[in-house]
């Protein structure tokens, strides 16, 4: 039973499975200018493209800060607040009155992890859907690995898709996907930046989370055990390190702060996990000189990414930047378009 949400309509009827669906090749066959929206944990993006066939030429990107997994994290009831509500309605309606004015034929979105994990999340969807009359689909972890992997693809041309696996990191969660024949394996974990930032709160600081709480000073030793705590949670069933026996993998990264990374390191495009390390103590150190929440923010990243290819036992990434999340993704496939 799948949940689609159509032109502001709720509708209950069996379909076949989303993933199934973003498993077949794309039949766009006359160019079409489509506006993709991605409401994710932290931000909500958008891109506008015109589409034919398997082919994308983008026109336009835009990325609003919205922080719905800080919201969740610091809610005693697992449920959005009222105020994050309306800023999350007030951001995806500038979204759309972009897209309108960038040419945008079709409208299409989806919603990840926040909207799985609070508690109120499809009652809020549902609102935004019958405010926008867009329709919005509320994905599962594992189809928001898939989309990833197919939006690295469209960043990396040049990368073998059956030689490469997308790290796909956000507020709430993250995924790691590779191609397996026709189909993809995905290893779904619901741990992401802002769950880090609670449990480095509440599990090393020992106080309770509140957000936009600066944790000053920071120091190494905290960080090290933030970093055995993340790594005692994740990969709990150790499929991820099998991925690497037989053959070898480039493992891809994007985000909208990889030129904090590379400045941070001094490398581009290839990344160690040495690099990384490196990078967060110069991160550490800043911070207790000039104390400030984009900074913090930028540690539990680097904290959770060490951790991910510490406990994977993977020795770089190859990096680029992104602003788009999965918008890229979805331009092609079918069933996110009426």
């Amino acid at each position: 039973m799948i949940r689609t949400i159509c032109f502001g309509l709720l509708m209950n009827f069996t379909t076949p499975p989303l993933i199934s669906s973003l498993e077949k090749p794309a039949s766009v066959n006359e160019c079409t200018v489509r506006a993709a929206f991605d409401l994710g944990s932290g931000t909500f993006k958008l891109s506008v493209a015109e589409v034919i066939g398997n082919d994308i030429q983008l026109k336009f990107s835009k990325t609003i800060k919205v922080g719905l997994g800080l919201d969740l994290a610091e809610s005693q009831s697992r449920s959005f607040s009222e105020k994050i509500q309306t800023i999350a309605s007030s951001a995806l309606a500038e979204l759309i009155q972009d897209a309108k004015e960038k040419g945008a034929t079709q409208f299409a979105g989806i919603a990840t992890a926040a909207f799985r994990h609070a508690l109120n999340g499809n009652v809020f969807l549902d609102k935004l859907v019958n405010e926008t009359k867009i329709p919005i689909r509320l994905i599962s972890q594992k189809e928001e690995g898939i989309l990833a992997f197919k939006t690295f693809l469209n960043v990396f041309p040049e990368i073998n898709e059956k030689k490469c696996i997308a790290l796909d990191l956000g507020a709430a969660s993250f995924q790691l996907t590779k191609k397996n024949n026709q189909f993809h394996d995905v290893i779904q974990e619901p741990l992401g930046v802002s769950g880090v930032l609670k449990m480095f709160s509440e599990n090393i600081k020992n106080i309770s989370y509140q957000r936009g709480f600066l944790f000053t000073p920071i120091t190494l030793n905290e960080i090290k055990l933030l970093i055995e705590e993340i790594e005692n949670k994740i990969f709990s069933d150790c499929v991820i390190q099998t991925w690497f026996l037989n053959k070898p993998f480039e493992v891809l990264y994007l985000d909208d702060w990889i030129d904090e990374i590379e400045q941070r390191t001094g490398q581009k495009e290839k990344i160690s996990k040495v690099q990384i390390w490196d990078a967060l103590i110069k991160t550490i150190d800043s911070i207790n000189i000039n104390p400030n929440l984009k900074e913090q923010s930028y540690i539990m990243t680097y904290a959770l990414l060490y951790s991910i290819m510490d406990k994977s036992k993977i020795n770089d990434l190859r990096v680029k930047l992104h602003t788009s999340g999965n918008t890229l993704g979805m331009m092609t496939e079918d069933c996110f378009w009426p």
